[in-house]
C-alpha cells in the first residue's frame, strides 16, 4: 500500500520553510486580455505582448530587447531547448517556428548604456513548420549522434519525433520550410486527438490539453488519453499506457533526471490534488514510489521540473520543493509565495541549490529566488514516521519460527530432541560474511606476491620466490553441528535470502570510474578497513536507518562482505545486516605483523620500472578481476567443504544401517541353526561368533572411514589446488602478456612521435634559415634601391622648392585669390536671377529632364539599401520621392512576404522619423483605396498600420499623424464593408483601437 505523504502538513513545518526573494523583470501599463505566455533561460526572457502573436524577448544582463513578428495568430506555447540556449522554438494556431536569439552588440566595442536604445537582440528564425497543423505541446531533447536538439511534438492523433538538428545545420540566413512527412518521424499513434490549453478558463475541468515530457537516457512520455499515461523510447515505442493517477484527471506531467540510474527514469505526474511517483525500467512494469498530496482544502494549480527536483504550487500561495536523488529518497523545502500563481503562467528552473521562479502577475513580470533554510537542521526532510512504523509492523509480520528436528535411530525406540530458533531478520548474509574485509585485504596481498611468483617464473630474475601460501576458509559458526548420545541436537538460522531484482533485467549497470570508492575491493598497498565486532548470540541484528540526501551519506558504502539488502515493499529504508558469529571476530590484518620472508631483501622482488614493470602497473585492473573471480571460486569451493560432513555423516549412518542389517540377517540364520546343534555347541558358538564378529565391524568400520576421509579430503584439495593454479596462471599470463604488447606499442609510437617532431623541428629551422637569406638579400637589394630613389626624391623636391618660392615672390599667388574672389560674386548674381526668373516651375521641369526609373529598378534599389546597407530611413526617403504609392504598396507587400527579418527590423528602427511613417501611410492608404486594389494588399496595410502604430504610439499626436488617422478611419471604415475574412475583421478592430 503507497503511504500519501503530505507536502504542507507536516508538525513544525514554519522553521522548515525557505526565504524567498523577488525582483521585477518588467512592468506594463495595462493587462492584457489574455495571460501572457512565458519562457526563460539563464540569459533571456521571453513572453507575449498585448498581441499574443508577437513575442518579445529580452536579455537578463543588459535589458536589450528584441521581438518575434512572424506569428499571425495568438501564440500559446513558447520553450527554449534547455537552460542554457539561446535556441527556442513557439508554437500558434497552424504555425510552428524554431528561431535562435542572439546579441549583435557583442564583440563590436558599443556602449549598450550609452546607446540609447541603439543596440537590439536579433532574432533569426531557423525554419517554419509548413503543415497547417497545431502543437499544442513539444519538447527538446538533444540528439545523442549530433549533440543538436530535436523535437517531440504533438499533433491531431500523432505523437512524432522533428528532425530540428538537420534543419538547424541547413540554415543558411534564410528561414528554411519544413513538413511532417519529409523532415519527421512518427513516434507512435494517440487514442483521441490532442487539444491546447486554454489559458481564458483554469477552473474549467473539461479542458484537458495534451501534455508530453523528455528525460534524460531517451525517455519520452506524453497523454493517450486524459487519465492514461504512456512512456517509452526510440528502441522500445510500443510500451502500453496505464493509469498513473489512479484514474484522475492528468494535470501535470514530467520527467526528472537520474544521473545514478542510467536504466532507469522518474515520472512524476499531477492532478488538482496530488502528485504520483513512478519509477520506469524499461524492462518491467511502472512501479509507484510514493504519493503526494496538498491537504483536503488545498488544490494545485501548476507542477514544474528541472533535472532531479520538481515543485508543487497550490492554490494557498504555497509551493514544496522536492529533490529526488536517488528515486527512493527525497528532501523537500516549503515556501510562502508573496502572490498567487497561475497555470502555464510560471517558468521554474533550479541551478546548485538556488531555485527560480518566473510569475506572470498581470501588470508585471516577477522573478522569485527560493532559497533553502541557511542551517542544516533546518531543512525539510518529509520521512514521515507512520511510513516507519508500518514498514517496522510488516517486519514484525514475518518473524517466523523455525523448528528443526532431527532423530536418530538406536535399533529401539526413537529419541527426538527439537530446539527451537528465532529468527528476527529479512536477510542474512552469505557464509563467509563475518571475514570479508579482511579476506579482500589477504586476497590483494596474495595478488601482489602472485605477480612476483609469475614475473620469475617468467625468467626475468635469476631466483625463485616462495609460492604464495594459499589461506585458510573459515567456516560459518552458525553450522555447526553437535552430536550427543541417543540425541542429536542441530541448531540452524535462516538460510540466506538473496535481494530481489527485477526477472526483466537483461544485465547490470556498465562499471563507470566512479564507482571505483564503492567495489569494496581494498587495493594493493592500501589499509584495509576496520570492521567492528559482532555479537555473540545466534541471532541476526537488524538496524533500520531511514534515508536522507545528505553529502554525508555518500561516504556509507556497504561493502560486499555484508551487503546492504532492500525490502521489496520498501522504498524508504535501507537494512544493514550483520551476521553473527561464536565470540567476537576481528577482521582485516593492518594489525598482524607481516611475514619476514615476504619482506627480506635478499629475495628476488618485482621490477620497479621498465617495460615489464609498466605492464605489471597497468595490468592491477585486469588482476583484480581475476582476483575476483578467484573468490567466486573459492566461496564455490568453501560451500562444497562445508558440505562434506554432512556427506561423511550420512554416508556413516547408510554403513552403521547396512551393517546392523547384516547382523540382524546373521543372527535370524543362526538362530534358525540353533535347534540342530546341541545346547553347549551352541553357546560356545554364540560366544565365539559375536566376540570375532563385534571386533571385525569395529575395526572394518574404522578403516573404511579413515581411508575415505583422506581420499575425500586429498581429492577436493588437490582439485581445488589445480583449479586456482591453473585458471589463475593463465588469467595472469594473459592480462601480463597483454599490457607488455600495449606497452610496446606505445613505447614505439612515442618513438615514432619523437622523430617526427625532430625531423619537423630540422626542417622548421633550415627552412628558417633559407627564408632568411633569402630576404636579407632582397631586402639589401630593396634598400639600395629606395635609397636612391629616395636621394633623387631630395634633388627634385629642393629643385621644386627653388622655383615655388620664384612663383611666391612674384604675386601670381594674390592675383589668383582675386580671380577666385570675383569668379565667386558672378556665379552668385547668374544663380540669383535665373532664381527670380524660373521661380516655381524650376521643380517641375526638372522632374521630366532625366528619363524616370522603372519601378523595378526603384525597388531593387530600397531593398538593396534595406538589406545590405541597413540604410532604413535612406531607402524609405528615396521610395517616397518617387510619389507612386501603388509601387510603394507592392514594395511593402513583397517585404512583409519574403524578407521577414527584414521587415522587422525596418518597423523597430528608431532611426526613422514620425513624419517619414505618416508619409508612408498616406501612400499606402491612398494606393489601397484605390479600386484595382486587392483584399490581400489591404490586408497587408491593415498589418502593416497595426504594427507601426503599436511600436510608435505618440506618432499620431503630429500634424501628420491627425491627417493618419483621418485617413485610416475613412478606410477602415470603407474597407469593413466588403471584408469576409475573420482574421481581417480581426485586424482592422485592433486597428481602430489603435486610433483610439
Amino acid at each position: 500500500m503507497t503511504v500519501a505523504i503530505d507536502l504542507f502538513g507536516c508538525p513544525g513545518s514554519g522553521i522548515n520553510e525557505g526565504s524567498v526573494n523577488s525582483t521585477d523583470a518588467a512592468i506594463f501599463t495595462e493587462v492584457p486580455e489574455t495571460p501572457r505566455v512565458l519562457a526563460d533561460s539563464h540569459c533571456y526572457l521571453a513572453y507575449t505582448m498585448k498581441r499574443s502573436q508577437t513575442l518579445r524577448v529580452v536579455q537578463r544582463s543588459n535589458l536589450l530587447k528584441g521581438s518575434l513578428r512572424a506569428h499571425t495568430k495568438p501564440i500559446h506555447a513558447v520553450r527554449f531547448v534547455n537552460y542554457r540556449s539561446n535556441v527556442a522554438a513557439s508554437a500558434a494556431e497552424g504555425e510552428f517556428f524554431v528561431w535562435v536569439v542572439t546579441d549583435d552588440s557583442v564583440g563590436t566595442g558599443r556602449d549598450v548604456e550609452n546607446a540609447e536604445g541603439g543596440a537590439r537582440l536579433s532574432v533569426k528564425i531557423y525554419f517554419k513548420l509548413k503543415d497547417p497543423v497545431t502543437i499544442p505541446c513539444f519538447s527538446f531533447f538533444i540528439n545523442a549522434e549530433n549533440r543538436r536538439p530535436d523535437l517531440l511534438i504533438l499533433y491531431d492523433t500523432q505523437a512524432a519525433i522533428l528532425k530540428s538538428s538537420a534543419l538547424i545545420a541547413k540554415y543558411d540566413r534564410e528561414p528554411l520550410e519544413a513538413t511532417l512527412r519529409q523532415n519527421s518521424t512518427p513516434l507512435r499513434t494517440l487514442q483521441q486527438a490532442v487539444s491546447v490549453y486554454n489559458n481564458n478558463n483554469n477552473n474549467n475541468n473539461n479542458n484537458t490539453p495534451a501534455l508530453c515530457a523528455v528525460g534524460s537516457g531517451g525517455w519520452f512520455a506524453f497523454t493517450t488519453e486524459p487519465t492514461m499515461v504512456a512512456a517509452c523510447t526510440l528502441q522500445n515505442r510500443n510500451t502500453p499506457s496505464w493509469l498513473c493517477c489512479g484514474g484522475d484527471t492528468v494535470r501535470a506531467l514530467q520527467l526528472l533526471d537520474t544521473p545514478l540510474e542510467e536504466s532507469s527514469t522518474v515520472l512524476v505526474a499531477a492532478t488538482t490534488q496530488a502528485v504520483f511517483q513512478w519509477t520506469l525500467t524499461g524492462v518491467a512494469e511502472p512501479t509507484l514510489l510514493r504519493r503526494f498530496v496538498v491537504g483536503p482544502d488545498a488544490s494545485i494549480v501548476a507542477m514544474e521540473s528541472s533535472r532531479e527536483t520538481f515543485a508543487v504550487f497550490d492554490d494557498k500561495k504555497r509551493v514544496a520543493v522536492v529533490s529526488v536523488q536517488p528515486p527512493e529518497n527525497f528532501l523537500c523545502t516549503q515556501y510562502v509565495m508573496p502572490a498567487q500563481v497561475r497555470r502555464g503562467g510560471l517558468c521554474f528552473n533550479r541551478v546548485g541549490g538556488v531555485s527560480s521562479v518566473l510569475v506572470d502577475i498581470s501588470d508585471r513580470l516577477t522573478v522569485f529566488v527560493l532559497k533553502g533554510p541557511e542551517k542544516k537542521g533546518q531543512e525539510t526532510a518529509l520521512q514521515l514516521g507512520r511510513e516507519k512504523q508500518e514498514e517496522s509492523q510488516e517486519q514484525r509480520k514475518k518473524t517466523t519460527t523455525t523448528t528443526t528436528t532431527t532423530t536418530k535411530d538406536t535399533g529401539s525406540t526413537p529419541t527426538t530432541d527439537v530446539k527451537k530458533t528465532t529468527t528476527t531478520t529479512t536477510a542474512s548474509p552469505p557464509p563467509a560474511a563475518t571475514g570479508s574485509v579482511g579476506s579482500r585485504t589477504i586476497e590483494a596481498r596474495a595478488g601482489s606476491r602472485i605477480i612476483a611468483n609469475l614475473v620469475s617464473q617468467l625468467g626475468l630474475s635469476p631466483s625463485q620466490v616462495h609460492s604464495a601460501t594459499s589461506s585458510n576458509i573459515n567456516n560459518n559458526n552458525n553450522n555447526n553441528i553437535t552430536t550427543t548420545t541417543g540425541t542429536t541436537t542441530t541448531t540452524t538460522t535462516t538460510p540466506p535470502v538473496p535481494q530481489r531484482t527485477s526477472p526483466y533485467l537483461h544485465g547490470s549497470r556498465p562499471a563507470t570510474a566512479g564507482l571505483a570508492a564503492t567495489s569494496g575491493i581494498t587495493p594493493p598497498g592500501a589499509a584495509p578497513p576496520s570492521s567492528s565486532p559482532v555479537s555473540k548470540m545466534g541471532t541476526t541484528t537488524t538496524t533500520t536507518t531511514t534515508n536522507t540526501v545528505k553529502k554525508e551519506d555518500a561516504a556509507h558504502v556497504h561493502s560486499p562482505g555484508a551487503p546492504a539488502t532492500t525490502n521489496a515493499n520498501d522504498t524508504n529504508t535501507t537494512t544493514t545486516t550483520t551476521a553473527a558469529a561464536g565470540g567476537s571476530v576481528s577482521t582485516g590484518s593492518g594489525g598482524n605483523a607481516p611475514r619476514p620472508a615476504l619482506h627480506n631483501a635478499s629475495l628476488p622482488q618485482a621490477p620497479t620500472d621498465g617495460v615489464l614493470a609498466a605492464a605489471v602497473s597497468q595490468s592491477e585492473d585486469e588482476v583484480r578481476q581475476a582476483l575476483k573471480r578467484l573468490e567466486s571460486a573459492m566461496a564455490n569451493t568453501s560451500q562444497i567443504l562445508q558440505l562434506v560432513p554432512d556427506t561423511i555423516r550420512r554416508d556413516h549412518e547408510q554403513l552403521l544401517n547396512l551393517s546392523l542389517e547384516a547382523q540382524m540377517t546373521e543372527l535370524q540364520q543362526r538362530m534358525q541353526k540353533l535347534p540342530q546343534q546341541s545346547p553347549k555347541s551352541q553357546t560356545q558358538q554364540q560366544s565365539g561368533s559375536g566376540t570375532s564378529s563385534a571386533a571385525f565391524d569395529t575395526y572394518a568400520l574404522v578403516m573404511l572411514m579413515d581411508a575415505l576421509s583422506r581420499n575425500i579430503t586429498k581429492g577436493v584439495t588437490r582439485g581445488v589446488e589445480e583449479s586456482i593454479a591453473t585458471h589463475l596462471d593463465h588469467e595472469v599470463r594473459q592480462a601480463i602478456g597483454n599490457r607488455v604488447r600495449n606497452a610496446q606499442k606505445q613505447i614505439l609510437k612515442n618513438r615514432l612521435d619523437e622523430a617526427l617532431k625532430e625531423s619537423t623541428t630540422q626542417f622548421v629551422s633550415q627552412l628558417e634559415q633559407t627564408v632568411q637569406g633569402v630576404v636579407r638579400r632582397e631586402l639589401a637589394e630593396v634598400l639600395g634601391g629606395i635609397n636612391g630613389s629616395l636621394k633623387a626624391l631630395e634633388l627634385e623636391n629642393s629643385a621644386l622648392q627653388r622655383e615655388l618660392n620664384v612663383v611666391m615672390s612674384s604675386g601670381v599667388v594674390e592675383e589668383m585669390q582675386r580671380m577666385r574672389e570675383e569668379l565667386r560674386t558672378l556665379r552668385e548674381t547668374v544663380m540669383s536671377r535665373q532664381t527670380a526668373a524660373n521661380g516655381s516651375a524650376m521643380h517641375a521641369t526638372s522632374t521630366f529632364q532625366g528619363r524616370r526609373p522603372a519601378p523595378e529598378t526603384i525597388m531593387s534599389t530600397t531593398l538593396s539599401l534595406m538589406r545590405e546597407q541597413q540604410q532604413y530611413n535612406h531607402a524609405l526617403q528615396y521610395l517616397l520621392q518617387c510619389h507612386q504609392p501603388p509601387l510603394v504598396l507592392q514594395f511593402f507587400t513583397t517585404l512583409s512576404h519574403d524578407y521577414e527579418n527584414t521587415y522587422s527590423d525596418l518597423i523597430e528602427d528608431t532611426s526613422i522619423s514620425n513624419d517619414v511613417w505618416c508619409q508612408v501611410l498616406l501612400q499606402l492608404v491612398e494606393a489601397a483605396g484605390a479600386s484595382t486594389a486587392t483584399e490581400m494588399q489591404r490586408e497587408v496595410v491593415v498589418s502593416f498600420a497595426v504594427d507601426i502604430l503599436s511600436e510608435r504610439e505618440r506618432m499620431l499626436g503630429s500634424t501628420h499623424g491627425k491627417k493618419v488617422t483621418t485617413a485610416m478611419r475613412d478606410f477602415a471604415r470603407n474597407v469593413k464593408e466588403t471584408v469576409t475574412k475573420a482574421d481581417f475583421l480581426q485586424s482592422l478592430k485592433n486597428l481602430e483601437k489603435l486610433l483610439q
